[in-house]
Formats: structure tokens, sequence, C-alpha cells
């Protein structure tokens, strides 16, 4: 097993080991993301699973807190895939309150939400 940039263990195949439990990488989103576009829900769920507020840190710099807008909209859309429309509709509506009066540059993303919303029956 190798270590890799992120400080996490790969598999001689070069796949990514999941973090342990409760530990968040800033590497998790774009694994998820792969696994999403490779049409494998259930894993870019699990691998976001810990990617929440209460894991990050509060107290100094945390560059996670900018991607968590990111992860809910890749979890909205993975939760929508799998039908599992309560859930989805959840992440959804917290892209929008965390980032709903933001400016022009993630607009785009608010966009996606209420899209999301919209295919739910919510828009």
């Amino acid at each position: 097993m190798q270590i890799g940039l992120d400080g996490y263990p790969y598999h001689s195949q070069r796949m990514p080991v999941l973090a342990p439990r409760g530990v968040v990488s800033t590497s998790q989103p774009l694994a998820a993301q792969a696994y999403y576009l490779l049409g494998d829900y259930r894993t870019t769920l699990r691998v976001l699973q810990d990617f929440e507020p209460a894991t990050l840190r509060t107290g100094g710099f945390d560059s996670r807190w900018g991607m968590l807008g990111r992860v809910r909209l890749l979890r909205g859309a993975a939760y929508e895939q799998l039908g599992r429309r309560a859930e989805a509709r959840e992440e959804y509506q917290q892209v929008l309150a965390q980032w709903g009066g933001a400016d022009t540059t993630l607009q785009p993303f608010v966009r996606q939400a209420e899209q999301g919303l919209a295919r739910l029956g919510e828009g």
C-alpha cells in the first residue's frame, strides 16, 4: 500500500481508500464527483458521508468550508438519482440557504439547486 499526496493510503491499483470515519479530506469531493460521473451514486454518498459542518474546524482557517455548498449539491444530485427525494430536497434547500444571496460567481450552483428542487416538484 502506498501513501498519496493527501496523506491517505492507496491500493496498488491507485484506487483511493476512503478516509477513516470522521476524517474529512479535501480530496473526498473530487473522488465523489468521479463516482457520480461513473453512475455509482451510493459510493458518492458514502465518500461524502462525513463532509458535514460538525466535522469542519471552526477555529482558524479550514478551506473545506468553501467546498460545502458544492458537496451539498453533489449529494442532492446523488440522492435524486437514487430516488431518495426527501434527502435530495434537503440538500438542495441547504445549498440555497448557504448560497441563495451569494454573488454572481456562485449563481450557477444556486440555479442547479433550484433546478433540482423543480425536478422534485418544489420549484
